[in-house]
């Protein structure tokens, strides 16, 4: 990927709204499932303890097998880099380009201030300047709005309490591991696809062309950018009532990110936006839709009110009780040492029976801005 002589040109027009917050664009679902699992007493602890040997250990084997982009290595990269942390009000955080698998990119990290994010060679080399915006803008949407902790620090506890079961001994161990291990991967499950929808948003709020962000969405899903120009767009879009009348849309609730032509759909309502296109852009008299119409239009393509959607709560309340009971169960077989666990079960449960019961909640008007900390 090499930057055009024009695209110096598009970079000076993006609008940079000073002080913006992932209040102001974070979808509504989102939101409400983060801040449930983080007013859990104890999370904190726990992703600290967990994570610090965790992330050490899968940091440093990654970044073995990087580049890191800088002004000096990849700087067409770089530019975008700090041009979408200047956007999002954010530092700019380290990028790597690996040899992964496909066009693809991915954030981790415990924290805002030791999060990286990772392109392959396959995005850096096919996707045009202002995809690769998109992209970009898409993973420190993820660091800005504290994804990168929160949601690895679940998923990894998930793991974590599930992997620690296997050495205990006692009856029905093995079934307690099943039962604990669907509700929890269906939670965070859950959880990430609302979260790929406000980051999405960020992504769009960087590029800021909504022709470029959908075509950024299919060149990710499809790995080609010679079939992306194949694809008829009204088609595309059909295939999103087909899916939400089948069985297919059983299967969403084992994935990390919504099907695209929900993703698609989603991220074309915020381009309608007041914040997009009144707030951002700056178009005057636009008739936008306000964040409460935004939101509930998202929730209903994303069929948070559909049977499954409660089977999801219902799960989740189970998983909550059953947490409890492997603790109470653990505490006196497991070694000196490792009584945590058992803590950390009951953690995980409290968070995700909260976060369960957020997400079955309807979008309601957005929260006060939240006043910018002073440095």
């Amino acid at each position: 990927m090499e930057l055009k002589e024009d695209s110096a040109e598009w970079l000076k027009d993006l609008k940079v709204r000073k002080g913006i917050d992932s209040s102001d664009y974070e979808y509504d679902g989102d939101r409400k499932a983060l801040e449930a699992f983080k007013s859990v007493p104890g999370v904190d602890w726990l992703c600290g303890k967990f994570l610090e040997a965790v992330l050490e250990l899968n940091m440093a084997e990654m970044l073995g097998g990087a580049v890191r982009v800088s002004a000096r290595q990849f700087p067409e990269l770089d530019r975008l880099r700090l041009q979408c942390a200047k956007t999002l009000d954010m530092g700019a955080p380290p990028v790597f380009v690996f040899e992964g698998e496909g066009i693809n990119a991915f954030t981790v990290g415990p924290d805002a201030e030791r999060s990286c994010v990772f392109v392959t060679r396959a995005a850096a080399d096919l996707c045009k300047e202002r995809e690769l915006t998109f992209i970009l803008g898409h993973e420190m949407g993820h660091i800005k709005s504290q994804h990168s902790l929160y949601i690895t620090i679940a998923a990894f506890l998930a793991g974590t309490g599930v992997w620690a079961l296997r050495r205990m001994e006692f009856p029905g161990a093995a079934y307690l591991r099943i039962l604990l291990g669907l509700p929890a991967r269906l939670a965070l499950m859950a959880w990430a696809r609302r979260a790929e929808i406000t980051c999405d948003r960020a992504g769009l709020v960087c590029c800021q062309d909504i022709d470029t962000a959908r075509k950024a969405l299919l060149i990710l899903a499809c790995g080609s950018r010679k079939l992306v120009e194949r694809i008829d767009l009204e088609e595309f879009k059909q295939q999103n009532a087909d899916l939400s009348e089948s069985y297919a849309r059983w299967g969403e609730l084992f994935k990390t990110h919504p099907n695209l032509p929900k993703r698609v759909r989603a991220l074309e309502l915020f381009s309608e936006s007041r914040f997009y296109r009144c707030d951002l852009l700056g178009e005057a008299g636009f008739p936008a839709r306000s964040r409460l119409d935004l939101d509930t239009a998202v929730y209903k393509l994303l069929g948070d009110a559909e049977p499954a959607a409660q089977k999801l709560k219902e799960l989740q309340e189970g998983a909550a009780a059953l947490g409890k009971a492997v603790a109470e169960m653990s505490a006196p077989m497991v070694k000196k040492g490792k009584a945590g666990m058992g803590f950390g079960l009951d953690i995980l449960a409290a968070g995700l029976q909260a976060a369960s019961e957020s997400l079955a909640q309807k979008p309601k008007a957005p929260p006060k801005r939240r006043k910018a900390k002073k440095a």
